[in-house]
């Protein structure tokens, strides 16, 4: 027979349970996406923490540092930062271990954004370096770019380097032509910001109805960045 043709020659034979396991992780990570991208993070969380616990049950390193990356995602978007950076830095690491190239750029992305929420701005250029270095050795993917482009502007902004902020943020807006309506909303609200730090105040109004309208027309005006949208907007 096939199979013992293959057992002979040393070909890896199929375990469908083991299939079943990996299949259950990478569509507990479709729905943690879904859950963190309509403001449900903390909903998401132990979603992660029982895909971690299958992950390290299989034992394989590719697909523990997606789960780490998960974990440390729903944390951070759920603002509990420190056990986020923990989960991140593993996840990097178990990526680099298991040539897990994408999620080890996922997740220095995402450093960045820990950092901004910090306030810890004068860490921009050595993790946008590191961020940088992490895409472009996963091929440079142009939702990846972009992500990353969005987070170094809203460091720029906040540091007061708002012609540079406004610059990479344009960028942002045009390194991924296939980018969701949602996601472009949320860079332009990123620049809206950049412009009422610069208290350019009409100039951010109209970004902010246009960033609420793309959010709206793919998440819902229940979205937690819209109603963000919303308060800054009516706050002048």
């Amino acid at each position: 027979p096939v199979s013992c043709a293959a057992a002979t020659l040393g070909a890896p034979v199929a375990d469908p349970e083991r299939a079943a396991q990996r299949a259950a992780v990478r569509d507990a990570a479709a729905r943690i996406r879904a859950l963190v991208r309509t403001g449900h993070a903390r909903d998401a969380q132990p979603v992660a923490r029982d895909a971690l616990r299958d992950a390290e049950q299989l034992g394989e390193d590719a697909l523990r540092a997606e789960a780490l990356w998960n974990v440390g995602w729903t944390e951070l978007e759920g603002g509990q930062l420190d056990a986020a950076e923990g989960h991140l830095l593993d996840a990097i690491a178990v990526a680099e271990r298991s040539g897990n190239a994408r999620t080890r750029a996922e997740a220095w992305i995402r450093m960045l954004r820990l950092e901004h929420l910090r306030g810890r701005y004068d860490r921009l250029a050595v993790y946008r370096a590191q961020a940088e270095a992490a895409v472009e050795a996963a091929g440079g993917a142009p939702e990846q770019r972009s992500m990353l482009l969005q987070y170094v502007g809203t460091m720029y902004a906040a540091r007061g380097e708002l012609a540079a902020a406004v610059d990479v943020l344009q960028r942002a807006l045009v390194a991924d032509p296939a980018m969701p309506s949602w996601e472009r909303g949320t860079v332009i609200e990123s620049l809206a910001v950049a412009q009422l730090i610069a208290g350019h105040t009409h100039e951010a109004i109209d970004l902010l109805d246009t960033s609420r309208a793309l959010i709206e027309q793919d998440l819902g005006s229940r979205h937690p960045r819209d109603r963000k949208s919303t308060r800054l907007n009516s706050s002048h």
